[in-house]
């Protein structure tokens, strides 16, 4: 995982109370380990392209994968045990979207790959 990766998960563990200036409160900390461990997982070939991170106002954390043909793939940590995740391929291709359970693995390193262009099927 790179400096970059952990600085911006970082300063999502710090955000407080209202952070976002709607009220939404901190990210929960269980949350956040979530994203941790999911991180370390990650395979090493897939660190080149590194997720943006995004908190939630509803307390979650995103993650995002951008392609260089604009596919897009967004894996979202609520705490709940479950990844929600979507897949986009724009701008005519639809979007596909749905849950895992946490250990689901697998589909979201093949989506990841697919995103990024390592893969052709996702």
């Amino acid at each position: 995982m790179t400096a970059a990766i952990r600085e911006q998960l970082d300063r999502i563990e710090r955000l407080g109370a209202d952070w976002n200036g709607y009220g939404a409160d901190p990210i929960p900390t269980h949350v956040i380990a979530d994203v941790w461990a999911f991180l370390k997982w990650l395979p090493a070939d897939l660190h080149d392209n590194p997720p943006y991170i995004v908190p939630l106002a509803t307390g979650g954390v995103q993650l995002e994968w951008h392609g260089p043909d604009g596919r897009m793939f967004e894996l979202e940590f609520n705490g709940n045990g479950r990844y929600g995740w979507l897949k986009w391929c724009p701008p005519n291709g639809p979007h596909v979207e749905g849950q895992w359970d946490a250990n689901e693995l697998t589909a979201a390193d093949h989506s990841i790959r697919w995103a990024t262009g390592k893969e052709t099927t996702g």
